[in-house]
């Protein structure tokens, strides 16, 4: 800056354009709490987080997402155990990775959805062996219906695939 006096005037260009976006930023992190649009007011936060890392109103929006966050994945999580008691593990989980979304990294729900996953594909090799045996019994409309829940949870699974044309051709 000694050697070229007008290097300031443009490091003063900069500072001012950063603290211009890091306001911007803010705002429409502000209004994006007013609409309660969580995965929004998390990118605004991240942005302004690259400009001024150490700001204490930062400081305050980052701790007031991580709270709303908190209570909306304790909400989904506490619903998809209710699910899960039900046996619904498909909605179940689709419900705890909505959780997943808002705290990706919260070993509470990555273990509760390691869980479900175990669950829902035990439930997937159940229906699959039903629809086998209820099949092998020539039981064909149950095994059907077997294959069309297991198609349901699982639309690419081979196995119910094939036997859903199999009992398909046998019922023609």
């Amino acid at each position: 800056m000694q050697q070229d006096p007008g290097y300031a005037s443009v490091a003063e260009g900069i500072r001012a354009a950063e603290k211009g976006a890091f306001e911007e930023i803010l705002n429409a992190a502000g209004a994006a709490f007013a609409v309660g649009d969580l995965p929004l007011i998390r990118g605004y936060l991240e942005q302004a987080a690259e400009i001024y890392p150490g700001d204490n109103r930062l400081r305050v929006y980052q701790a007031r997402l991580a709270r709303a966050s908190k209570q909306i994945w304790l909400r989904y999580q506490e619903q998809a155990t209710d699910l899960e008691t039900q046996q619904s593990y498909a909605e179940a989980l689709a419900l705890l990775r909505q959780g997943l979304t808002l705290a990706p990294t919260e070993s509470l729900l990555l273990r509760h959805e390691k869980r479900l996953v175990g669950l829902l594909s035990a439930h997937i090799d159940a229906l699959f062996r039903q629809g086998e045996e209820l099949y092998g019994r020539g039981e064909l409309h149950p095994a059907r219906t077997r294959f069309e829940e297991l198609a349901e949870l699982s639309p690419e699974h081979q196995g119910a695939l094939e036997f859903k044309q199999k009992i398909e051709a046998e019922l023609q």
